[in-house]
């Protein structure tokens, strides 16, 4: 990913910008406090993907180009390079990760894709096997969690391009439906 002209370094910016609201989200205390997602290196991993498919797939379908979401991809990785390293992760064992990390973003982009398509448990299944993945969650957390990408979704869709890429979320609406 090469960042040379202009134009190219303030898309950087845009990308940049948008994955660190994106980062915000994901690490809100409410998803460790009140849907009990494991406060560990896998559920803050499951959390980031979770943001960032759901943009992704909101961005797909507005059609933003795929280009620019490849570069929003792209940038998590290396932040995920990046947070690996500094965890002290040898060099091959950052390739070896990050290897596993885009397989696993893969599987659950599917997954998440056709859960929030099907009107039956398939998002909540999905949400046990990875978001849970580490434990036995009760029902009521995953569907806390399927409402949430659900609504996400629903209101994500609302905002134009411009909103969803520069990451202007409504944060009431994030802050009310945890009120619940």
């Amino acid at each position: 990913m090469f960042w040379k002209s202009d134009k190219s370094k303030h898309e950087k910016k845009s990308i940049e910008a948008l994955y660190n609201v994106l980062i915000s989200r994901a690490r809100e205390p409410v998803f460790y406090a009140k849907c009990e997602v494991p406060d560990t290196l896998d559920g803050r991993f499951e959390l980031v993907i979770i943001h960032v498919f759901l943009l992704h797939k909101i961005a797909k379908e507005k059609g933003i180009d795929d280009g620019y979401l490849q570069k929003l991809i792209d940038w998590m990785f290396l932040d995920f390079d990046h947070n690996l390293r500094e965890i002290g992760v040898s060099d091959l064992g950052v390739a070896h990760r990050i290897k596993a990390m885009g397989k696993a973003f893969l599987g659950r982009y599917q997954s998440y894709e056709k859960g929030l398509e099907a009107e039956d448990d398939t998002l909540k299944s999905a949400l046990a096997r990875n978001l849970y993945g580490t434990m036995q969650p009760e029902d009521w957390q995953l569907e806390k969690m399927s409402q949430y990408m659900k609504s996400v979704q629903a209101n994500w869709q609302k905002l134009d391009t411009n909103q969803l890429l520069a990451g202007q979320f409504n944060k009431t609406c994030f802050e009310n439906f945890f009120e619940n």
